[in-house]
């Protein structure tokens, strides 16, 4: 749900909505009078989905964003619209993020460059500069990412609470740094800011309950941020997968690399990637089979990029 701050009387909500027997819509619902119950709901796609993520321009109400999935022909499609009509009318707002990636968990609007939206999503962090019209991969190293925040006073420090821990990014989402420090669970879903001071940040955790941290004087885990003169690799993604996963790695320069799959014994069950290999982004797909071709279990799996005495490993998990 989603409050407008100007007017907080006018709040909106989202989900599936059962139109009649058969038919089914992703929706936005809106009332201007919370305590009288009448709400009107408008379908955004005729299509069974979720709509997970809304959010009201800060300083135009007639601006809302929503974000969720919907499912098309058998495929899961990344639904994120925008609406300049206070919610009468929406429109597609999805250019640019991977329907791989889908859903779309949150969307944060910037509280002082309201044209910069960033969306948390299955596959990592997108950002949009023009308003959510068009939207490009921050290429964050971790995922899913279920919530975002964003500190308003002094810093415009931004927080994302994902399947890793909490994190926060003070370059406006270019380098993160993890904040774990004395979580139970490091699955996060929601996460906030205290108000005003913005002296300490709440996250919320599946299944352990919630956990506060203040942000005065904290050291940074900075284990996973990797120089920029050396390889990357991003989190696979879909993350889980059943059938197909997309491995993106990057290199600084021409190098020899080895892309290897492991399992949760560490033992080698797939070389993907062995010799010489260009300077740039680079995209490998694995189908969840050992060299002979043989489907290998659910379970979870380890990707590791080596190259020279340098290392990175992400892990991923195959669901059958």
């Amino acid at each position: 749900m989603a409050i407008d701050h100007n007017d907080p009387s006018t709040v909106y909500g989202g989900g599936l909505h059962f139109q009649h027997p058969g038919q089914l819509s992703v929706a936005v619902a809106k009332t201007s009078d919370a305590q009288s119950g009448n709400w009107t709901i408008t379908p955004l796609i005729a299509c069974s989905g979720y709509i997970y993520a809304l959010s009201v321009h800060p300083s135009n109400s007639a601006i809302v964003y929503a974000g969720g999935y919907y499912t098309e022909a058998g495929h899961r499609r990344v639904a994120c619209f925008r609406s300049t009509d206070y919610g009468l009318n929406w429109e597609d707002a999805s250019s640019g993020i991977d329907d791989s990636h889908s859903p779309v968990y949150d969307l944060l609007i910037h509280p002082v460059t309201s044209n910069i939206v960033y969306a948390a999503t299955a596959g990592g962090i997108y950002r949009s500069t023009d308003g959510g019209w068009t939207w490009s991969n921050t290429d964050c190293e971790f995922s899913p990412v279920y919530a975002l925040a964003i500190e308003t006073s002094p810093s415009l420090t931004l927080f994302a609470g994902a399947e890793t821990g909490v994190y926060r990014s003070s370059d406006g989402g270019v380098v993160w740094s993890g904040m774990n420090q004395g979580l139970a669970i490091s699955q996060v879903t929601s996460i906030a800011v205290q108000p005003a001071s913005g002296e300490r940040v709440y996250a919320g955790t599946r299944g352990a309950g919630l956990y506060g941290l203040n942000l005065i004087g904290i050291e940074e885990s900075r284990s996973f941020i990797i120089p920029e003169d050396s390889p990357r690799l991003y989190q696979t993604f879909p993350n889980p997968f059943s059938t197909l996963c997309t491995i993106r790695y990057s290199l600084p320069a021409p190098a020899e690399v080895r892309l290897s799959i492991y399992d949760n014994d560490g033992r080698l069950v797939r070389r993907l990637v062995q010799g010489m290999v260009n300077t740039g982004i680079h995209s490998i797909h694995w189908d969840g089979r050992d060299p002979h071709g043989r489907s290998l279990a659910s379970s979870v799996y380890f990707c590791e990029l080596r190259s020279g005495d340098f290392s990175v490993v992400k892990k991923m998990l195959l669901v059958r």
